[in-house]
């Protein structure tokens, strides 16, 4: 059984307390049906442009960042560990 975040929960619960038929609800997304049933599951996690078309379209009620990060994004960000903050050399002003 798939684990259904939080955000998932409250966008099922948006769509049902305001009866919106789910193939209108994906049609006002920008998505498929099949795309916001396996958001809804918990089977999917939304894209980067999708979670801010939630966010827009609930009018807040979903925030963008509730859905947390994808595994390719946690990937992308892990990488980063490598980046080093710039230190600007010693015995200078910076100019």
């Amino acid at each position: 059984m798939a684990h259904i975040s939080p955000a998932a929960l409250k966008l099922s619960g948006f769509i049902e307390r305001n009866r919106i038929p789910k193939r209108r609800a994906a049609a006002a997304l920008g998505v498929t049906h099949p795309a916001l049933f396996d958001w809804l599951a918990g089977h999917k996690v939304p894209g980067p442009e999708s979670r801010k078309a939630i966010e827009i379209w609930t009018n807040g009620e979903v925030q963008a960042l509730e859905w947390g990060l994808t595994r390719s994004e946690r990937d992308g960000l892990e990488r980063l560990a490598e980046v080093q903050p710039f230190e600007p050399p010693t015995g200078t002003d910076g100019n």
